[in-house]
């Protein structure tokens, strides 16, 4: 029952998400008027390029908030189809489902956490320095802070990270 659709609009929602990232790191000016709140700086002298790039237009080939939002429904419309499919029985195959895509999520996670912790103690993450660089303060900077413990990361590999969001370690 896999839709090809809905596999290519998670594609595009994912590149869509990377990119953002990318313009938070190198170009965060880009992303004032999609997130002022996190304090992205406004460009004091946008040129008409970069006010055609910012506007709305073009703006949501890389707006990761509105991708990620795309996503979230999506998963929900995959992760419910057998529901509707098998009245009699959904209760247990919208539950087994969720449990299936707790596990199947959590253990690339949990890899990718544990890892990340690693590299964060052996102090290889340049983040700092690549902010004050690229003007990423307020975004790129807020990763990897210090005092992370072994404690903190198991937390973020089993719930911390798929359920509230928390991305210290995978930003």
């Amino acid at each position: 029952m896999k839709s090809k659709s809905a596999d290519g609009l998670r594609g595009i929602t994912s590149f869509c998400v990377i990119v953002h990232h990318f313009v938070a790191a190198f170009l965060p000016t880009m992303l004032h008027k999609i997130d002022p709140a996190r304090g992205f700086a406004e460009n004091p002298s946008p040129s008409i390029l970069f006010k055609i790039v910012t506007s709305p237009l073009f703006s949501v080939f890389y707006n990761g908030r509105f991708a990620v939002l795309i996503f979230f429904v999506l998963s929900g419309y995959v992760l419910t189809l057998p529901f509707f499919d098998r009245v009699s029985d959904s209760k247990n195959i919208l539950e087994r489902r969720m449990w299936i895509r707790y596990f199947r999520l959590n253990i690339p996670i949990l890899a990718a956490v544990l890892i990340s912790y690693f590299v964060y103690k052996m102090g290889l993450y340049s983040n700092i320095p690549a902010a004050e660089i690229s003007g990423s303060t307020c975004w790129l900077k807020e990763f990897y802070l210090s005092g992370i413990t072994f404690y903190d990361a198991v937390k973020m590999a089993l719930y911390e990270s798929i359920v509230f969001g928390n991305g210290t370690l995978l930003p």
